[in-house]
Formats: C-alpha cells, sequence, structure tokens
C-alpha cells in the first residue's frame, strides 16, 4: 500500500481540474492516507519557522514557513509564494535558506515605512523548501514536484491561504527548478519568476502556455549562461504569438511592467546575481499580486 500513495496523489492532482478542486482532492488523500509526517512548529505572523517533514522519501526534508505580520485576517486569504534556493543552500540545516534572499529580508527587515516592506512583509505566506545534500543530477527541483504538491496540501489545511494566487520563483538552482516545475504543474501558479536559471528540466510548453512569466538573467553571468533564458523565451513567443517586454533594469522600475504579463529583463551586468535587486524592490511583490489563477 506504501507503493500505491504516491501514484495516486499524482494521478488526482495533475488531472485538469479547477485549483479549489485540486485543494479538496489534496486535502482528502492527506486526511485518508497520511500522507504528510511534517511537524509543524508554532509558527507566528512576522515569523519564520522551520517545518520539517518527510515527503515520499524525496530529498526535500523540510521547509522555512513565513506568514504575513497581520495574519490572520478575517476577510482575506492570504497568497503562496514558494522560493526555491540555489545550490548553496542545499545541505546542512532546514534554515540555511534563510542567509539569502527572499527569507533573509523577511527575517531581517522591521522597518514597515518602506513601500516594499509593506508588500513583502505582510502580503504573502512565503514557503521556502530545503534539500538534503546529494548529487547535483539527484537534488533538483523539478525533479520533486510530489513533495512541493505535499506542502501545498499542507498550507492549504492549516492556514488561510489562497489556492489562485500560488507564486513560485527561484535563483540559480531555483530558476532551473522554477523552469521546471511550471512545464509539469504550471496550471497550479499565479505567475513565475525564474532568475539566473536554465531549462534542463522542461518537459514541455503547454503548462506555460497562459502563465504569467517574468524571467531575469544577467548578460554576463559565467556561472549560469543567459542561453537557456533567451531560447526559451523566444520558443514561448513563438506559440504563444505574445512578446515579453523586453527591460534591460532587473525590477522593472520606471517601465509599464505593470500592465504586461510576460516580462524578459536581460541585464547588462557581470556577475551571477540577477536576484538580490529583483527581490529587493517593491516592482517583484506588486507585479505578482497583480495576477490570479482565472476559474
Amino acid at each position: 500500500m506504501e507503493g500505491f500513495r504516491p501514484s495516486i496523489f499524482y494521478f488526482i492532482l495533475n488531472t485538469p481540474t479547477p485549483p479549489m478542486k485540486k485543494l479538496l482532492f489534496s486535502l482528502i488523500l492527506l486526511s485518508l492516507f497520511g500522507l504528510s509526517h511534517a511537524q509543524h512548529s508554532a509558527a507566528k505572523p512576522g515569523e519564520m519557522v522551520i517545518i520539517e517533514g518527510d515527503y515520499f522519501g524525496d530529498p526535500i526534508d523540510g521547509y522555512n514557513l513565513y506568514l504575513p505580520k497581520t495574519y490572520p485576517s478575517s476577510i482575506q486569504s492570504y497568497p503562496i509564494l514558494i522560493y526555491l534556493c540555489g545550490g548553496s543552500s542545499v545541505g546542512g540545516e532546514i534554515d540555511v535558506v534563510k542567509r539569502w534572499p527572499i527569507p533573509k529580508l523577511l527575517v531581517e527587515e522591521t522597518d514597515m515605512s518602506l513601500e516594499r516592506n509593506q508588500y513583502a512583509l505582510d502580503s504573502f505566506i512565503v514557503v521556502a523548501p530545503h534539500m538534503k545534500a546529494g548529487p547535483f543530477r539527484e537534488r533538483q527541483w523539478y525533479l520533486n514536484e510530489g513533495a512541493i504538491e505535499m506542502i501545498l496540501s499542507e498550507i492549504y489545511e492549516k492556514y488561510n491561504a489562497d489556492p489562485y494566487r500560488v507564486y513560485i520563483t527561484g535563483l540559480s538552482r531555483g530558476g532551473h527548478g522554477t523552469w521546471g516545475l511550471i512545464s509539469k504543474m504550471g496550471d497550479q501558479f499565479a505567475a513565475a519568476v525564474p532568475i539566473a536559471g536554465e531549462t534542463h528540466g522542461v518537459e514541455g510548453y503547454d503548462k506555460m502556455l497562459n502563465l504569467p512569466i517574468w524571467t531575469v538573467h544577467n548578460t554576463g553571468d559565467n556561472t549560469v549562461g543567459d542561453g537557456d533564458t533567451k531560447k526559451i523565451v523566444k520558443k514561448l513567443e513563438e506559440l504563444t504569438g505574445e512578446e515579453f517586454l523586453k527591460l534591460e533594469s532587473p525590477t522593472g522600475a520606471g517601465s509599464t511592467y505593470l500592465s504586461h504579463n510576460r516580462i524578459y529583463s536581460s541585464v547588462p551586468k557581470e556577475g551571477h546575481d540577477a536576484w538580490s535587486p529583483m527581490y529587493e524592490s517593491v516592482e517583484f511583490y506588486k507585479w505578482l499580486l497583480k495576477h490570479r489563477i482565472k476559474d
């Protein structure tokens, strides 16, 4: 029976059903089969806690969870922002992810007079998964969609979360993972922001065709070249007939970015770090929040 559980879970959650139905199915599975073995710390608004878990034996061993400062609110449900870390945060303790943005910003920032902080610290339930150390080819986010599904189901079950506003982003290896996961489960996300990633995990384009995407890559990135990003932007433009807004700014500041669902920031800059300016900007959070999965 143990081997039977994942196949049922994958089948139900990958059928073409609306988010609310998938939510219902996933909660039923969690209840009937006890798929989740997460150990939940007491999550408090405005704080980040560690959640340890066992997800089908996948390399994902838990996640960092952040609740908005005003959580809970009786008049709203909160969007979920999934953040996929890069290779430097694979292995070690689960909270190693907090050394990098976005989690670092959530932990260290306190000034709520800043517009960026008002959005970043009080708009999203943030989920930052962690992976155990291991071979590069086996430690890829896009190989672990089942674990991501389970984590989302836990969030839906325990918190006031909106399944129609789930966003995903990641840097470097997390950028690979974002591209790969949206190719498999893009219909479950309202928007995606892959940064400095390759596309070797992409298995098809159908689930990306209607998904708002903002991708960012430095032209002088010698760690992960921007060739894959250029190619997939061109491919999606060909498949949809919709051009990406082309920017040289990583943040879109001063542009018409909010009126575009597809954006490619090709930044004329050396180095791998295309994410810090993006995650530290208010534009990133504003753009995400304008998107919602349509019924």
